[in-house]
């Protein structure tokens, strides 16, 4: 193994991706040798006077130079003034965001390596705190609004899109052209943008955030998506477009959200990663609702079916009568109510099966305690 290989592999195993050539491509693509020999050493914890000397460079080039792989998302300042590599696979730079590189991470995703990287690190997180799942599962606003059996008192604002933008001081939304008014697909989505399969519209939703508050050494995550600001209408209107199209509202697990990003079952490393090489749901936490079908009304028709990115309902034949008809499976549905106001012959609803407390209140930074 040469020298600069050695260092590629270095990087990797302080990021956590260990044996997966394409992931070495990308870092070769993305840093320079010396680049990467630097973050493996911020990563060690060797110190500024340290680096100086084995750099044979002063303090203000030194800084210039960790300050460059901050601003590109290669290493994160910690709060004790030392320095981190984000423990994650996704690791998408925000600088050189070349053809090359758009390539080498689609053949990265489309080839198994990263699904598999980034499943086992979910699960590893999950075995660390398995009573509270890192992402959850917020029901869709039109699912509720076809729910008149649910009451508008019992609804949570943190986990009814409507009530989150009255509360919002500002709003943003991934894909919104501005000019048009008018949502565009795969622009607003990192997930998307990078290993896209479908034209879904939209992207990522956002709330509160402040110019200056989030700059690039603390975004997420994510390649940089067309987020432009949105009025509460505009926000209200691209929500139920991304819900008549099919794609489930997810965040973090927890009451104190900043953002949902908006899902499709083919592209979101999450749920497109669980359901292809894990059991999704023990590892994303549904919401505090199930969809219910009423038989009697049921026409057989499988929209609902169709509908489903969890495989949550079946068709079966019903005594007395020539339609197959469909049935939930309580233990896969997630809550999403996707199915719910696309049901044509107004056939179900969502029901509460969970308590206000099932929502943790921790901060985010406590639900990814231990994640740079």
């Amino acid at each position: 193994m040469s020298v600069e290989n050695d260092v590629y592999t270095r990087l990797s195993e302080k990021i956590g991706v260990v044996g997966y050539p394409r992931y070495i491509e990308i870092l070769k693509n993305q840093m320079t040798p010396g680049e990467a020999e630097l973050a493996v050493d911020l990563a060690d914890g060797v110190t500024p006077d340290q680096l100086m000397q084995k750099l044979k460079t002063d303090q203000k080039t030194l800084s210039s130079r960790t300050d460059d792989l901050v601003k590109r998302q290669f290493v994160r300042r910690l709060k004790d003034g030392k320095f981190g590599i984000p423990q994650m696979p996704r690791f998408f730079p925000r600088i050189n965001n070349t053809p090359k590189l758009k390539e080498l991470w689609h053949d990265f995703f489309h080839s198994g390596d990263y699904v598999e990287i980034d499943v086992a690190h979910m699960k590893a997180r999950h075995r660390e705190r398995p009573t509270i799942r890192s992402h959850k599962i917020i029901p869709a606003r039109k699912a509720l609004l076809a729910s008149p059996n649910i009451s508008k008192e019992h609804i949570l604002w943190y986990e009814d899109m409507e009530q989150i933008f009255k509360r919002a001081k500002s709003l943003t939304q991934g894909g919104f052209n501005t000019q048009t008014g008018a949502l565009e697909t795969r622009d607003g989505c990192g997930c998307r943008r990078y290993w896209g399969t479908c034209d879904s519209p939209g992207g990522c939703t956002h709330w509160d955030w402040k110019e200056g508050e989030w700059g690039l050494e603390n975004q997420p995550p994510g390649p940089p998506s067309n987020r432009a600001p949105v009025t509460y209408e505009q926000a209200l209107a691209a929500c139920d477009t991304m819900e008549d199209y099919g794609l489930i509202h997810m965040s973090p697990n927890t009451a104190q959200i900043t953002g949902t990003c908006n899902c499709c079952d083919c592209c979101c490393e999450i749920i497109y990663g669980f359901k292809k090489l894990a059991n999704i749901w023990d590892l994303i936490a549904p919401s505090r609702f199930r969809a219910v079908i009423d038989t009697e009304k049921c026409q057989g028709c499988q929209t609902c079916v169709e509908r489903c990115a969890f495989e949550a309902i079946e068709m079966k034949k019903v005594p007395g009568s020539k339609k197959m008809k469909a049935f939930m499976i309580n233990e896969h549905c997630m809550g999403c109510g996707l199915c719910i106001f696309k049901c044509p012959h107004n056939a179900m609803r969502l029901e509460i099966v969970r308590p206000p407390e099932y929502i943790p209140t921790i901060t985010t930074n406590e639900l990814f305690a231990g994640r740079i």
